[in-house]
């Protein structure tokens, strides 16, 4: 990719055949875990926030690039 992310890892973040099928899948994966309030789904909600961070900082200079 233009961007050096290689694309293996974007497979599910972009507009593929199957990438709507893989999110509902993974959220019903999540729901099916619990409900808001719980202890193990507020934890892997409070990881997935700070994951979804560390891509914004570690992608934001490729923003500013093809700015």
């Amino acid at each position: 990719m233009a961007s050096g992310v290689p694309e293996e890892a974007c497979t599910s973040l972009v507009g593929r055949p199957g990438a709507g099928r893989r999110w509902r899948g993974t959220a019903a994966a999540v729901e099916a875990l619990g409900r808001p309030g719980d202890p193990e789904v507020e934890a892997m909600a409070a990881t997935a926030v700070d994951t979804f961070a560390a891509y914004r900082r570690w992608l934001a200079p490729l923003a500013h690039r093809a700015a």
